[in-house]
């Protein structure tokens, strides 16, 4: 009986060692291997570049255990010293955070983002936000040279028209002119009212500088989800389409932008880069006149013309 206990005890021992053991083996699989990455010690604003905060000590090497999928995201020592050379955070950085490649704008890229840190610097300068319809937005990124528009007014006209003088009959002459008489100088000093019929569209902004593209944030259906082999949670939102853009304008056009804004329906056009040494001087872009109804209206029946006399050209020569 003596000897049955005994051999019990001693394969009840061999089995929690074994358990054990499967448990360290299964544990040293699942977990992901440590990689050494660079993150932030302290707060990194917006524009700091690569350099300076690493030079300043705000940026540390850290041992981490995460998926190898994300070491073409993360910074590791390798990545950190390539990009050294004209790295610029594009965002802030806060304390504690893996450094992100997305966050960190180089070659071309990181000359439009320091040329935004100087410009912030600038007192006359002001920093709006302007909502924009992604469906009729172009691409945009941070650094880019956009004009802003505003479209005030529906179209309430249910017919386009216009006034033609038919040509003569064959035989029929005009009337001699009429003497044209003396000029009343008292109604040619009267004051005269113009008006525009709505809708109309106006450049309110030229040449204005892109600081920020903000996306609309959708909540992503895989936060809160289990997650194996060492992948990070995912995060509570997803970025959507464009909803608006965060420009640098000047102090005295902040007003007209946000009249603009809040009666008007915004859209914008990227300029090419061409046009950035212009900006830069301080020099006016050229003026734009607007387009309202009339000016649609003029085109349309210009237009018309010239297709139907065309028309009527190749008929003849036929």
């Amino acid at each position: 009986m003596r000897i049955l206990k005994s051999i019990q005890f001693w394969v009840g021992l061999l089995l929690v060692g074994g358990a054990f053991v499967g448990v360290l083996l299964f544990a040293q699989l699942t977990t992901p291997p440590t990689y050494e990455v660079a993150i932030a010690v302290q707060d990194i604003p917006a524009y700091t570049s690569l350099q300076d905060a690493y030079t300043n000590g705000y940026i540390a090497l850290d041992k981490q255990s995460f998926s190898p999928s994300l070491l073409q995201v993360v910074l590791t020592p390798e990545t950190l010293q390539a990009m050294l050379a004209d790295g610029v955070f594009v965002e802030t950085v806060r304390a504690g955070d893996v450094l992100n490649r997305g966050r960190i704008a180089t070659g071309e890229n990181a000359q439009k983002v320091r040329r935004l840190a100087l410009a912030l610097t600038d007192p006359q300068l002001v920093i709006k936000s302007i909502p924009v319809d992604a469906e009729t937005t172009p691409y945009i990124a941070v650094g880019d040279l956009v004009d802003l528009y505003t479209t005030l007014g529906t179209v309430r006209a249910t017919e386009l028209a216009t006034s033609t003088v038919p040509p003569l009959p064959a035989g029929v002459t005009p009337p001699p002119p009429t003497p044209e008489p003396l000029p009343d100088y008292e109604a040619l000093t009267q004051p005269v009212t113009v008006t525009l019929q709505l809708p109309v569209t106006k450049r309110v902004v030229a040449g204005a500088i892109v600081v920020r593209v903000n996306h609309e944030q959708i909540a992503n259906p895989q936060y809160g989800a289990v997650t194996a082999d060492g992948q990070p949670q995912p995060a509570p939102f997803i970025a959507g389409p464009v909803v608006g853009v965060d420009v640098l304008v000047p102090e005295t056009t902040a007003e007209s932008l946000d009249w603009a804004v809040f009666n008007g329906k915004m859209s914008l056009a990227v300029r090419p880069a061409i046009w950035r040494a212009t900006v830069e001087a301080g020099q006016a872009l050229p003026e734009t006149p607007g387009f309202a109804w009339e000016d649609f209206n003029a085109v349309f029946w210009g237009g018309r013309r010239q297709t139907v006399d065309s028309r009527q050209g190749e008929t003849e020569t036929r």
